[in-house]
């Protein structure tokens, strides 16, 4: 298995920490949040998204496509 190293993503905004707003504001921005691939899936918890997929024939094509549609 090879090792995998992510960039790191700083992001200057966002709400404080225990704000009634951001569940609803959790909501607003990852409603649109829709798996593109039939082997993917992306799940959506608290205030957390993780994406997973089925990676076959090591053709990561289809997950680098799923990452960036949904980074974008």
């Amino acid at each position: 298995m090879e090792n995998i190293h992510l960039p790191t993503l700083v992001i200057n905004s966002g709400s404080p920490r225990g704000c009634i707003l951001l569940a609803v504001l959790f909501i607003l921005y990852t409603d649109e949040l829709i798996a593109k691939h039939d082997n993917f899936y992306i799940i959506k918890y608290a205030d957390g998204t993780a994406i997973i997929g089925l990676i076959t024939d090591n053709n990561k094509e289809n997950y680098t496509g799923e990452t960036d549609s949904v980074v974008k």
